[in-house]
This record gives structure tokens, C-alpha cells and sequence, in this order.
């Protein structure tokens, strides 16, 4: 649409008119803005629709273009949705048509106000014409990137994605495979998937998505028990900013929003994931990984009689190496540890061994850092299970690290199985104070010395990036994110049960109350 055809020419008409009606500021928005000026604007779409029939079944589906990439579409609601940068004062981005169709933009007042638009989840109309048939449609712009799967025929063909985002060097177009994902969450009906890139003979292709790393193994979280959308976000926000501080290669996986329309349809606010894997964790070719699937754990005869390839044994499945490759003697580490920190929780304390013995098993300052990091958000659901086991050998011995994983139930969200296993804000947790069982251990091996080094760790990290000003920023940018977006309106008109929420008087109530509570546990003894 950089050419100027008879739609063009009646367009700069039309801008004229307005600028001699007094409409001066609209005209000098079109004229200043690159992506107002790939569009074709009109006063009434009969203007331009003379001698053509109006086709409500029309397919227009593809239609319209966004930064090179095909718009998602959801037919539902008939309705377009394009990505914008709402740090960004102008409109950014350009549009275009596929061949032989034309698009209309009625010419509308929150064109000239971006914020208030996106926010407001404000509904833009256009008309599509193809040859001699024509349809309207709706146009929403959001503040996040927009994420298309389609299903398509016969198993003999990929699915097909599209990601839209503002920067149309973050915009992708292509294959790939997705199924559903999750134990506890595949209860809900909105669903989390596994996606997977690929090309058309399905081999793996590798693609940096929205700044993450480059892969083809990606995760969409639903997202759905959390009211404010904000909680795993922030809590796998913690963790990465406590391996910053400490320099270390532990790190979990994060989130990135987007939107997701799933053939053809309005899914509402995901977020976008790394697996936490081999690479995530910088693992060399000696190391082993083992998670944590559950709260049950194996007895000395599971371990005693697992064989060449067993990939899973009670509570535990190993993710590296491939189930091909895996040796019965893989699990054997896991068994000394298992041993001390799961069967002799209860053992007198001169039965348990020394903390140096024990630190030999486990890393000191991850195993700290980890109690820590449940305390904090209060990761009553990670204590036994949620946990990726990362075996390190070092110095010619293994040594175990411990990283979280799904962060849902959190900072004062806690699951209520009375209503369907969702999550609920229970101001009751912001008393609670949660001890791993390794913490559990290594604090009756040395009270003393445990204490201590707790404490130093605690202190520095509260004058740092537990700060409650720190994590009260951290909630406010994940909102105003979303807010800005108008994702939260969108997300809740599709799911009302969710009853989403942008108020955060319970995030900071349970930031201020539970840091204060944590503050007095830790504090030095006199």
C-alpha cells in the first residue's frame, strides 16, 4: 500500500477536506505518522463500496498484513488484533493488504489518542473488500504481541504460528506443533500448551522469540488461577535476580506476555516460557537432572532395582539425559540424597549426619537460597514437589541444586481444592514462614552456623532486590503492563470465572505484612 492507487488519492482527498473542516489535528496526525499512512480512511464505508455485495460469510481471514506478518484473526468475533508499543507516544509499524483485497479504516477519533485506545480495549472498524464482495470487521490493538496457532488438516502437516509484536524484527511467521500441557492445570478450561517450531518436514528450527533465547522448545502458561496474572511473573522474577546477585547459572525460566488466539478464537493473556532444560542451566555433558513430578518419594528397593533406560521412579523423573541414554547408575547420587534429606527428616539429631557430610551432597548457599525463596513467596506447593534437581559434577564429585518451578500459587494465593483446585488470596499465609526439607535438615546438622549464614544472606538481599520497594515496583510494572495493554479487559471478558483484577491492595498488603514477619524470623539475636 505504498503506492498511490485510486483508494490513495481519495484518501489524501479525504485529508484535505478535513483539514479545510478544521479537522487540522487529525490531518497532521495521518501526515507525521508512518503507520497511519499505509492505511486507506474513509467517512462512511459506502464511499467505497459502490457496485460491490456485501458478504457476511466473506472470508477474510489473511486479509490484512502487519509488519510483513499475516494478522490473527478470530472469527468468533470477527475480529482483528494488532500489537503496538505503548512506551511509544506514535503509532509504530505499517499495513498492507494480501492480493487482490482492499482495506478500509474508518476514520475515528482514538486514532489521534494511542494510550487511551489500547487501554480501553477501544474497537476499531474496517472493511475488507475482495474483487466485487466486500465485509466489515472489528480492529482491537493490543499492548502486548500477539500469538496465532492454527490447527491445520491431516497429520501429514504442521500447525501453522504467527507471532505479531510491535518491532517488526520480533515478529515471526511460521510451523510448528502444539499440544496441551500440565497435571494440575489441564483441570482448567483454559488450557497451557507445549509449543514447538519446526519446518515443513517437521525438523526442529530455532528462533529467538520476543528477546528470549533462541529455540525451538517454548511453553504457553495459562496463567488462569491468578487473578492478577502478576504472581508467577514476579516470583520467577526473584529467583533470576537472586542468581544476578550471586552469579550463578541456577536460574529458572521467566514470563513474557502475550495473547494467544488459538484457531480462530480469543484465548486471552498467556504467558510465554523457556523450558527450564539443559541449556537454561549452562548443564555439561556429566551433569544429570532430575525433577521433582510429585510429593511421594522412592524407597531404597525402587532405587535398588532400576534398570538401563528408566526414566521416572517415585516422585522423580530424569530430563538429562535422554531416556535413551540414561544408565541405572544415574540414579544412584539421588539416592544418597534422597536418604539424608527425605527419609531422615525425623531422625534424632545425633543420628544426622554433619554439616560439612551434608554439604558435600547439596550446594550450602543454594539450599539457603532456596528457603529463602520460599519464604519469601511463600511456595508452600514447592517444598516437595515443583522442583528441578539440578546434579552438577564438580571437583570430582556431584553436587545437587535446587531450582523452582511453577510459581502459581504464590504471595498469598493459596489452592482451594473446595472450588475446583483454584487459588485464592489467603491473607492467613503472610504469617508463614516455609522451610525446605533440606534447609530443614542442614539447620538440625549446625543450628548455629545455618542461623548465621541465613541471616547474613537475608540481610543483604533486603537491602537489595528484596526490598519492599523493589517488590512493590516489580508488581506495579507487571500491572501497568497489562493495564496499558487493555489485556485484562479482553482476558476477562473471556474468562469471567477468573474475576481478573488489577488492584493490588493484596499484593501490597502481603509484600508488607509478610516482609515485616520474615524481618522479625531472621532478625540477630542479641
Amino acid at each position: 500500500m505504498y503506492y498511490y492507487s485510486r483508494k490513495k488519492k481519495l484518501t489524501l482527498m479525504i485529508l484535505g477536506m478535513l483539514i479545510l473542516l478544521g479537522s487540522i489535528r487529525f490531518g497532521m496526525a495521518l501526515s507525521n505518522n508512518r503507520m497511519l499512512l499505509t492505511m486507506d480512511f474513509c467517512n462512511d464505508f459506502t464511499e467505497v463500496t459502490q457496485g460491490a455485495q456485501e458478504t457476511p460469510g466473506l472470508d477474510i481471514s489473511g486479509a490484512l498484513c502487519f509488519n510483513g506478518c499475516v494478522v490473527p484473526y478470530a472469527s468468533v468475533t470477527n475480529t482483528f488484533y494488532i500489537s503496538q508499543d505503548t512506551a511509544q507516544d506514535s503509532w509504530g509499524g505499517y499495513f498492507s493488504t494480501s492480493p487482490n483485497c482492499s482495506v478500509w479504516f474508518m476514520i475515528d477519533g482514538m486514532w489521534l489518542q494511542k494510550s487511551q485506545a489500547i487501554a480501553s480495549n477501544h474497537v476499531f472498524s474496517i472493511l475488507i473488500q475482495k474483487d466485487d464482495k466486500y465485509r466489515q470487521a472489528n480492529l482491537v490493538v493490543s499492548g502486548l504481541p500477539v500469538l496465532a496457532l492454527t490447527e491445520t488438516y491431516g497429520w501429514e502437516n504442521p500447525q501453522e504460528m504467527t507471532l505479531l509484536a510491535a518491532k517488526e524484527e520480533d515478529c515471526y511467521e511460521g510451523a510448528c506443533t502444539f499440544r496441551m500441557r500440565g497435571q494440575t492445570s489441564a483441570i482448567y478450561p483454559k488450557y497451557g500448551f507445549k509449543l514447538n517450531l519446526c519446518d515443513e518436514m517437521f525438523e526442529p528450527v530455532k528462533e529467538s522469540l520476543l528477546g528470549l533465547r533462541r529455540d525451538n522448545d517454548w511453553i504457553l502458561n495459562p496463567l488462569y488461577s491468578d487473578s492478577t496474572k502478576i504472581r508467577e511473573k514476579m516470583a520467577y522474577q526473584i529467583w533470576d535476580e537472586m542468581q544476578e546477585y550471586n552469579q550463578t547459572e541456577n536460574r529458572s525460566s521467566n514470563i513474557t506476555y502475550v495473547e494467544l488466539i488459538l484457531n480462530n478464537t480469543y484465548w486471552g493473556i498467556y504467558g510465554l516460557q523457556e523450558p527450564v532444560d539443559k541449556k537454561q542451566l549452562s548443564m555439561n555433558e556429566t551433569d544429570i537432572f532430575y525433577k521433582k513430578t510429585d510429593n511421594t518419594f522412592p524407597t531404597m528397593e525402587e532405587f535398588a532395582a532400576v534398570e538401563d533406560g528408566q526414566e521416572r521412579i517415585s516422585g522423580f523423573r530424569i530430563k538429562y539425559p535422554k531416556t535413551e541414554d540414561i544408565k541405572a547408575e544415574d540414579w544412584m547420587p539421588l539416592q544418597r540424597y534422597v536418604a539424608e534429606f527425605y527419609y531422615d527428616i525425623g531422625a534424632p539429631p545425633e543420628e544426622t549426619e554433619d554439616l560439612d557430610t551434608l554439604t558435600e551432597l547439596v550446594d550450602f548457599d543454594n539450599a539457603l537460597d532456596y528457603k529463602i525463596f520460599l519464604s519469601v513467596v511463600v511456595g508452600e506447593d514447592n517444598i516437595l514437589k515443583n522442583i528441578d534437581y539440578c546434579l552438577r559434577y564438580e571437583n570430582g564429585k556431584y553436587k545437587m541444586y535446587m531450582v523452582p518451578w511453577d510459581l502459581n500459587v504464590t504471595f498469598g494465593d493459596v489452592m482451594n481444592f473446595d472450588v475446583g483446585a483454584d487459588a485464592q488470596y489467603n491473607s492467613g499465609v503472610i504469617k508463614a514462614n516455609v522451610d525446605s526439607r533440606e534447609y530443614i535438615t542442614l539447620y538440625r546438622a549446625d543450628k548455629e552456623r545455618v542461623e548465621q549464614a541465613l541471616r547474613e544472606k537475608w540481610q543483604a538481599y533486603r537491602e537489595d532486590f528484596l526490598s519492599d520497594r523493589h517488590l512493590r515496583e516489580m508488581a506495579e510494572n507487571a500491572m501497568k503492563e497489562l493495564s496499558d495493554s487493555g489485556a485484562m479487559l479482553r482476558d476477562n471478558e473471556r474468562w469471567p470465572e477468573c474475576n481478573n483484577s488489577t488492584d493490588l491492595t493484596e499484593i501490597y498488603e502481603f509484600i508488607d505484612g509478610h516482609m515485616a514477619h520474615l524481618d522479625e524470623c531472621y532478625q540477630k539475636e542479641e
